[in-house]
């Protein structure tokens, strides 16, 4: 199969495979003069987003990483999906497709375990856990630069 430049979300879609979802950052540190009481606290999550390519040209991983200030301490949780995508790679007309591959499916994929690591971690340092709120699709968007990203030939 000869190698094809990605341009659309339906490209993508069809020919990426998830690979793997790993945490690759977790911590909580708590604050020991403060009061805990983690009932009804509001949190205000910031999260990040950066992809590149894999060195071998043949897939991607995106980052997403989640950090939250409360007042018994920061909380931060980095998880990251790697895919491939064998026989195709990105070119600058592959940003919009990448950009909302990103934004409506591998957001999707990651939030489970960004949830289920920082309610486990807060539980071990807080002794219960917090619960980050819910993500909707399409709520959450981040622009992807393309030129960060690499094809298999190194353009």
């Amino acid at each position: 199969m000869s190698e094809s430049v990605i341009t659309s979300v339906e490209q993508l879609v069809e020919n990426a495979s998830l690979t793997s979802i790993e945490v690759f950052k977790l911590s909580a540190e708590r604050k020991l003069d403060t009061p805990m009481d983690i009932g009804g606290i509001e949190i205000d999550p910031v999260y990040k987003l950066d992809a590149d390519c894999r060195s071998d040209g043949q897939g991607f991983r995106i980052r997403f990483t989640t950090e939250i200030a409360t007042p018994f301490g920061d909380i931060n949780c980095g998880v990251y999906a790697e895919y491939s995508n064998p026989g195709f790679f990105f070119g600058p007309q592959s940003s919009v497709a990448v950009t909302e591959f990103v934004n409506n499916v591998a957001i999707m994929h990651m939030l489970p375990y960004v949830r289920q690591n920082i309610a486990d971690v807060t539980l071990r340092v807080y002794q219960a856990p917090l619960l980050v709120p819910l993500v909707q699709r399409g709520q959450l968007a981040f622009e992807i630069e393309i030129s960060g990203l690499k094809n298999a030939s190194g353009s």
